[in-house]
């Protein structure tokens, strides 16, 4: 079985976090991983999810992008571009990848982060 996540806008990802989802979304992850093991995960701010022509809604990827993430999936991670979409997350790399999100979302420049900085992630 192949398990994967889709992925969002940035603008709906940073809606997430303003709205203090973020500690959810980590231990949706985590789950993830815990039940299944390996999970292809494409739901984080990249310079997929960055560019608004890449999704025909704020949550619907158009085909393209699709595309892209069932080329990953098939064929591995292999000289492809870009190279910021797309992590196979496992018990080994999930809290490595949660601690380096973390940091690179403490970086952004979002309006309004004071619930997300307030709140301890599990």
């Amino acid at each position: 079985m192949t398990v994967f996540t889709t992925p969002v806008s940035s603008v709906l990802f940073q809606m997430l976090i303003e709205k203090g989802r973020y500690p959810d979304y980590c231990r949706w992850l985590k789950d993830l991983v815990n039940v299944f093991g390996n999970v292809y995960h494409f739901m984080d701010i990249n310079s997929i999810t960055r560019e608004p022509a890449n999704f025909q809604d704020e949550n619907h990827l158009n085909s393209q992008v699709a595309g892209t993430m069932f080329d990953l999936i098939i064929n591995g991670p292999k000289d492809r571009s870009p190279s910021d979409f797309g992590i196979i997350l496992n018990n080994e790399n999930i809290q490595d990848y949660l601690d380096d999100l973390r940091k690179e979302i403490d970086q952004m420049d979002f309006p309004d982060l004071g619930v997300y900085r307030k709140v301890k992630v599990p």
